[in-house]
């Protein structure tokens, strides 16, 4: 337990204080944490071997008026944050939200995801997730508008109102004059026609 704490302080516009465990570990906390009971010591009393993740975790995050927890660490290509550890020698990349989930909540059943509510990838306030099957991730990516179908995919060639253009010059012209028309191959624009691609639109 937190034996000596100081008043806090600002660093970088977050309150901080400088506390003494119980045992003799001295370390500088979030006065957020402190407040709302979620750092107690300096994890020498939980036998638990992701002490160090977990403890390093509540220094990585800063309140927002929203409310979310945003996420002030290193973060994937899609904005989620990671953060490292080494287990018996091996190096291992966690999404921060998941550790949230895990430390203010407890375990993750097998083959569940965490989801969040608030639709901000950084965040990592447990109160703004939630957990789901893979299935319901999908919809729920697809549903806010997330998903990486049509032009909203990175390796897309065509824009959604070239797709509808050759839907249209398909009732008029052959698959090759339009394949030849954007740049593409025969099959792709196959594909268009028959709804094996773009098919949202």
């Amino acid at each position: 337990m937190w034996t000596t704490v100081t008043e806090p302080y600002k660093v970088n516009e977050v309150l901080y204080c400088d506390c003494i465990c119980s045992c003799g570990t001295e370390r500088r906390v979030k006065y957020h944490n402190l407040l709302y009971n979620l750092s107690k010591s300096c994890g020498c009393t939980k036998g638990n071997k992701l002490i160090p993740i977990l403890e390093r975790f509540e220094d990585k995050f800063v309140c927002t008026p929203e409310c979310c927890w945003v996420w002030n660490g290193s973060t994937d290509k899609d904005g989620y944050g990671i953060i490292k550890e080494t287990i018996d020698g091996k190096r291992f990349i966690r999404k921060a939200h998941r550790v949230s989930w895990f430390k203010y909540n407890g375990e993750i059943p097998e083959n569940l995801c965490v989801l969040h509510k608030c639709d901000n990838p950084p965040c990592v306030n447990p109160d703004h997730l939630f957990l789901g099957t893979q299935a319901e991730n999908q919809f729920d990516r697809k549903y806010k508008g997330r998903s990486g179908y049509g032009e909203r995919n990175g390796r897309a060639v065509l824009k959604d109102e070239e797709i509808l253009e050759i839907r249209r010059l398909g009732k008029c012209l052959t698959q090759t004059m339009i394949a030849e028309k954007f740049n593409v191959t025969q099959t792709t624009i196959r594909n268009i026609l028959n709804r094996k691609l773009w098919k949202h639109l």
